[in-house]
């Protein structure tokens, strides 16, 4: 049996070889071989979102953060996420969460647009 290590890279030379529909394969065979690994998840989100599956690159994310809820990383890819299915509020809930565990520039930069849409320039800049 493969292990996560050696599941993850075969995804990444998929999609290096822009194999997309090889590397969801490999990523649902992921989450079905390795289902208390966060970062299966993750990845498994990050490919999904690739083929335009917004919705379930979603559910992906979502289930990675219940396997690791104190990852920021992983609150931070929830968040783009959400942000991307227009559910801004959601978006900022988890982005807040991923920079209260660990300030990340994604989570930060995120956090700015959220502020520039809702017009607030002042406090998008201090977040950018």
């Amino acid at each position: 049996m493969v292990d996560l290590e050696e599941a993850l890279e075969k995804i990444e030379a998929a999609m290096e070889r822009d194999d997309l529909e090889d590397a969801l394969h490999l990523a649902r065979g992921a989450v079905r071989d390795f289902p208390d690994e966060p970062d299966a998840f993750l990845t498994y989100g990050e490919i999904l979102t690739e083929a335009g599956e917004l919705r379930a690159a979603r559910e992906a994310h979502e289930t990675a953060t219940r396997l690791a809820p104190d990852d920021a990383v992983l609150w931070c890819a929830l968040a783009w996420a959400e942000f991307m299915l227009l559910d801004f509020d959601a978006a900022r809930r988890a982005a807040t969460r991923a920079n209260t565990l660990e300030a990340t520039p994604h989570g930060w930069s995120l956090l700015g647009r959220l502020e520039e849409r809702a017009g607030n320039m002042a406090d998008a800049d201090r977040c950018f």
